[in-house]
């Protein structure tokens, strides 16, 4: 009578199976890139969140490279001053300093690819620090005035030195539209990563829509302190309003049916300050939660989540500092962690 040997019984063939099914895994972990497509209305911050991820998980930036970028430092401090002088001018604001007078009339002169020097940045600097401008300032939510405003326009002397060397987190607040598409590769914890950062702007988002069937997942940047802030394309409507559009295309597309979504409620820095002086409910206006934070944020995010019409899809939801490096890195670690083990679990991320 022919005998029969049961496999998994034998203890060394089950040991060997599980090394086996391991170092699959483990080669397969590092052969995989997981493919991430950024989207979000302009101004979001997703580019930096990839600036971010190139600065912790990537040999990040050369000297020399920090050193090219002086030039569009240079334009968000002539484009910010020069804003915020136009708005001091539409509110019918007077000069507290009336040197201030004549360094406008210099400063409106500049053309925006101008490099700047201390004698130019100190008179910055004086209309800047002008009451007039700081009222201009609080004003801002009605006007077309980037982030990084106050960051660069309070160090403004340091960058008109000639000896002024760019930092990392002089980059991460720079402002510079994504157009086009670009991807940055790097590895986290053995895994192969690859974003890919698309146009936010309306004119790009049709170029991008149909091309990203095969990534793993999508990544969606919405700009939580947008609440009261209007499109620089179109001034007649609200940024957020604009965001919730998109995300609804998004996540109900058939294009990415498949896909699951990772959702960053992004500037929550932001719109901590915000919050407490312009009223969530001038947009929304069911909102009873008055200026506190965490009703706020809680608020917007199920106003995303309302819209997916797919009980099926699964998505994952962050509130996030893009400029903050450790901040990223917690949530980082936590989506990497969801991919991955989805990834072991083969139901559909890859």
């Amino acid at each position: 009578m022919c005998g029969c040997i049961n496999s998994t019984s034998d203890p060394e063939q089950i040991k060997s199976k599980k090394i086996d099914t391991d170092g699959y895994y483990m080669q397969n972990k590092q052969e995989q890139t997981i493919r991430l497509l950024l989207v979000g209305a302009g101004e979001s911050g997703k580019s930096t969140f990839v600036k971010q991820c190139k600065n912790l998980y990537t040999k990040g930036w050369s000297k020399k490279e920090l050193l090219k970028q002086k030039n569009f430092i240079y334009s968000n401090v002539l484009e910010s001053i020069q804003t915020l002088i136009e708005i001091k001018n539409e509110l019918g604001l007077e000069y507290s300093n009336s040197d201030n007078e004549k360094y406008t009339e210099e400063i409106n002169d500049l053309p925006r690819t101008m490099a700047l020097n201390l004698e130019i940045c100190e008179k910055i600097d004086s209309i800047w620090k002008d009451s007039s401008i700081q009222t201009a300032f609080e004003k801002r939510a009605q006007f077309q005035l980037i982030d990084s405003c106050f960051y660069f326009l309070s160090k403004v002397k340091t960058i008109g030195k000639e000896n002024y060397k760019p930092s990392v987190e002089d980059l991460l607040n720079l402002r510079v539209t994504t157009t086009g598409i670009t991807e940055t590769n790097f590895t986290y914890s053995e895994q192969k990563y690859c974003l890919i950062d698309v146009g936010g702007q309306r004119n790009e988002r049709k170029k991008w829509i149909h091309c990203f069937e095969d990534v793993t997942s999508i990544m969606y940047v919405a700009s939580l302190s947008a609440y009261d802030q209007m499109l620089a394309e179109e001034a007649t409507t609200n940024r957020m309003t604009e965001s919730l559009m998109l995300f609804s295309d998004i996540c109900n597309s058939r294009w990415f049916m498949k896909n699951s979504l990772i959702v960053f409620f992004n500037k929550f820095d932001l719109f901590e300050e915000k919050i407490k002086v312009s009223p969530l409910n001038k947009l929304f206006p069911e909102y009873k939660g008055g200026n506190d934070v965490d009703e706020g944020k809680n608020f917007i995010k199920n106003q995303f989540l309302s819209l997916n019409r797919n009980e099926e899809k699964q998505i994952y939801s962050y509130f996030t500092s893009a400029i903050d490096p450790d901040n990223i890195k917690k949530v980082f670690q936590a989506v990497n962690d969801t991919l991955l083990q989805k990834k072991m679990d083969g139901i559909g991320f890859l």
